[in-house]
């Protein structure tokens, strides 16, 4: 029995008779159906969860995750074990899965390529259990300071046959230093203070991935046949090509229409320049 303060957050359902008629990815036999229902123990304390992130499925120290295996697709049984827990999960939104550092309650989400990969540094061994290790990517708050930024973004890694791996210190250097920013300001300036050669020069932040209700009032998002302008809590879509597949019994001179959306939270968008954002932007990569 579960306690009362366990809250469903998140899951993960397959239904193995869904891909029977899959060509690609066909069940094999004795394939079962699973299912996996995420729990947040720390639900009150979780800064994420307001904007419809978790990191519960990504192993999160305060996830409590059951999984469950059902039935195979020729099996009676497994229209109602999918339909149990179709119930279960009726009334839960699956959230997104932040892909930049985050802080959750008293740890860091700390997710990128090769930081941790082959080191011998102490602050950092901690959080590597060999050279092909990168899952443990929750990282104690106090671990989480200026010494260890400054090694991480220092290092240049080796690959396990020789060699410097340019891309870390070419793509995923700045995107720590920008992630830093946003997410943990004081932790940002306080090391740029000790170690003045680590400031970010430059944000780009085009081609990233925001919450659209964070995205500042009136701003254009323009693509091929429309474009969109955020409006308070709605999106007006404006000359969008209309579908008449749908309406059969019309006949309409002008097939461009305009739409009014009303945001929801977990609606996103991609940047397609710098002015589409401010400092009060949520992005979730």
């Amino acid at each position: 029995m579960l306690n009362k303060d366990i809250i469903l957050v998140d899951y993960r359902l397959y239904d193995v008779s869904q891909n029977a008629t899959n060509y690609l990815f066909k069940p094999k036999a004795n394939e079962k159906s699973t299912c996996t229902l995420v729990y947040c123990t720390n639900i009150k304390k979780c800064n994420i969860i307001k904007n419809n992130l978790c990191l519960g499925i990504k192993n999160c120290p305060y996830a409590k995750k059951i999984r469950t295996v059902g039935y195979t697709k020729r099996a009676k049984a497994n229209r109602k074990w999918i339909q149990n827990k179709k119930d279960i999960i009726k009334t839960t939104i699956q959230k997104q899965q932040p892909k930049k550092l985050v802080e959750v309650d008293e740890y860091i989400y700390f997710n990128y390529p090769f930081w941790n990969f082959n080191t011998n540094e102490p602050l950092l061994k901690k959080y590597s259990s060999g050279i092909f290790s990168s899952n443990k990517h929750f990282i104690e708050k106090k671990d989480f300071t200026v010494e260890f930024l400054k090694i991480v973004l220092e290092r240049k890694p080796q690959s396990i046959m020789g060699g410097i791996i340019t891309s870390y210190q070419n793509e995923e250097v700045p995107k720590i230093k920008k992630h830093l920013k946003e997410e943990l300001p004081e932790l940002y300036n306080e090391l740029i203070l000790k170690y003045p050669t680590l400031e970010l020069k430059y944000i780009n932040n085009i081609k990233r991935k925001a919450l659209l209700s964070t995205i500042p009032n009136n701003t254009k998002f323009k693509y091929n046949n429309f474009e969109s302008i955020v409006d308070g809590e709605y999106l007006n879509i404006k000359k969008y090509k209309l579908n008449l597949i749908f309406l059969k019994d019309l006949e309409l001179k002008n097939r461009y229409v305009n739409m009014k959306v009303k945001i929801e939270k977990e609606d996103t968008v991609i940047i397609q320049n710098n002015n589409q954002w401010d400092e009060k932007t949520i992005f979730v990569d």
